[in-house]
């Protein structure tokens, strides 16, 4: 699965192979307010081996995260959002979990990520459109590292 921004700047499926990049049941909670991006971002994550709780947003996300029963192994946040910003989102659910690890991903230059108060801490960030594989990779990385910390959440 690829996802490709067409013209109507939504997302649609594409079908690609992931090069092997497998997830092993770890649950990630994925925050995104566009609900085509973030169902395609879903189906592509679950298709590989993941757990996926979903959020439209990131009070949507601070509610659901509160009310989660089992572990959650990483987050994958949008960066603009109406509302609550997904760094914002992001302070605020590591505030409930020190040492959650983020990944956040943005279709916007870092000039608008700065004003989104993203600045130097966010260096787990992959731009959309992205290929599947660029984010499994990245996925896979932050997760093997947490492992390898003994990080647990």
């Amino acid at each position: 699965i690829l996802l490709k921004q067409t013209v109507s700047t939504t997302c649609e499926a594409v079908a690609e192979p992931a090069a092997g990049i497998q997830g092993r049941g770890e649950t990630i909670f994925l925050i995104e307010d566009e609900p085509q991006v973030r169902t395609a971002i879903s189906k592509m994550l679950t298709g590989h081996g993941y757990l996926v709780e979903e959020a439209a947003g990131g009070e949507d996300a601070l509610e659901k995260f509160k009310a989660h029963r089992g572990p959650i192994h990483l987050i994958v946040s949008d960066v603009v959002m109406p509302g609550m910003s997904g760094v914002e989102a992001g302070r605020r659910l590591r505030s409930l979990s020190p040492g959650l690890k983020i990944l956040f991903m943005s279709g916007y230059t870092d000039d608008m990520l700065e004003a989104q108060g993203a600045g130097d801490p966010v260096k787990n960030i992959i731009a959309k459109p992205f290929e599947n594989k660029v984010m499994l990779a990245k996925i896979r990385e932050m997760l093997t590292e947490r492992r390898e910390k003994g990080d647990d959440v």
